[in-house]
């Protein structure tokens, strides 16, 4: 997220005339099938690659494994493994104080990794939600997060034998409702580098939305331009969905058509990496979000001050993203509410986005619940809404 705490204090201390929501996801009425002014929409599913030539070629470290467990003492350790739910031969193993290492901050264990590879679904979800606590333990803190059901989606066409696969599922637990992956140490470790990197392409993967609109004769022509018009492309936008309206049965266009030119580029592409090579600033989800209707796109919201300058003259708050191009702003609450994201609604639950300024996020169409997964944490998340002033 591009927008820094004191920014985003600033931007939030208005925070009574703000729609939040307890929890991070579209309100219900703007999903309704009588609230529908983007038209009849048809979507498919899929999963974006990452290009091989951005591949991170650093696997997970051929070490040992680590489990720091921050605040704890030796009696509290014992007790929170006593209280998992584990066979006695994982029990007694986790018990060996010759794995532990008491620190001043903590405990650290370091765990085999035949271990690892046994723990039931609770017993991993149990010790990996107490290890997350910490921002030592990376993995745990910060895993792969798939939709509850998406585990074959995302590794379909993997090029990895059945029961890489079936292990793969196995060391997969359940967090908030998501289906998470922590451990591709533990994989490396017990599979060959080839496996290791097939493995990491398919964590790497991205879930995405295909959409298309749909335009037949009785489609409400005037209302489909109102919608997805804004932007003053509303007379050469009236002039493909006529001539789409005037089709036998009608037919269907990518809605890629549909966005503003820059959104329209960069749909599901990755950024040039040569930018991480001259060392200049990545686009993230602000300057995505913010260049939205912009052409060219202007370079400024690589800086902060601008985003929230900009905010602030040129839109408006409104209750709910009800209007193509609305902006979406995800954030933690607090004395100082903490920026998570930016992204824009498109239509029902979907949203243009690129989660984070690295390579390897590509510019997409996603389902908000795809995007919360990237961002899902413990603390609760809130939302805020914008619309540009004069749309």
């Amino acid at each position: 997220m591009l927008l820094g705490a004191g920014s985003m204090t600033a931007l939030l201390c208005l925070a009574p005339q703000f729609s939040k929501l307890s929890h991070p996801e579209l309100p219900a009425a703007d999903r309704a099938p009588s609230l529908q002014p983007w038209g009849n929409l048809e979507t498919t599913m899929m999963v974006l690659d990452r290009p091989t030539d951005y591949f991170e070629q650093d696997l997970p470290p051929k070490t040992e494994i680590q489990w720091h467990f921050e605040g704890f003492t030796s009696d509290m350790l014992r007790n929170f493994i006593l209280q998992t739910e584990l066979d006695a031969g994982l029990r007694q193993t986790l018990l060996d104080t010759n794995r532990w290492q008491v620190q001043s901050d903590g405990v650290l264990v370091t765990p085999p990794v035949e271990t690892v590879l046994s723990l039931s679904r609770p017993a991993r979800e149990h010790i990996y939600n107490e290890l997350a606590k910490s921002p030592r333990n990376k993995p745990q803190r910060y895993p792969f997060m798939f939709r509850p059901d998406g585990f074959d989606e995302w590794f379909a066409g993997a090029e990895l034998p059945p029961e890489k696969i079936a292990l793969a599922r196995r060391l997969a637990y359940f967090r908030n409702g998501w289906l998470c992956f922590s451990d591709s140490q533990a994989f490396r470790l017990t599979s060959s580098t080839n496996e290791a990197v097939a493995l990491m392409k398919v964590l790497s993967r991205v879930p995405a939305v295909l959409a298309r609109l749909h335009v037949d004769d009785k489609s409400d022509i005037d209302a489909l331009v109102r919608y997805w018009g804004r932007g003053g492309r509303e007379r050469s936008l009236r002039t493909l969905l006529e001539s789409m309206a005037r089709v036998p049965g009608g037919t269907s266009l990518e809605l890629t058509y549909l966005l503003p030119p820059v959104p329209q580029q960069l749909l599901y592409t990755y950024p040039n990496p040569a930018l991480a090579r001259m060392n200049q600033p990545l686009p993230d989800c602000a300057w995505s979000s913010m260049n939205f209707f912009n052409y060219p796109p202007d370079m400024i919201f690589l800086d902060s001050s601008n985003v929230l300058a900009t905010l602030e003259r040129d839109y408006r708050k409104v209750p709910r993203p009800s209007a193509f191009g609305d902006l979406i702003f995800v954030y933690e609450p607090g004395p100082r509410p903490e920026p998570v994201h930016m992204c824009v609604y498109i239509a029902d639950d979907i949203v243009f986005t690129k989660n984070g300024s690295r390579l390897w996020q590509p510019w997409t169409l996603m389902r908000l619940a795809d995007v919360m997964a990237q961002y899902t944490m413990d603390k609760r998340l809130e939302m805020a809404f914008y619309r540009k002033k004069g749309f």
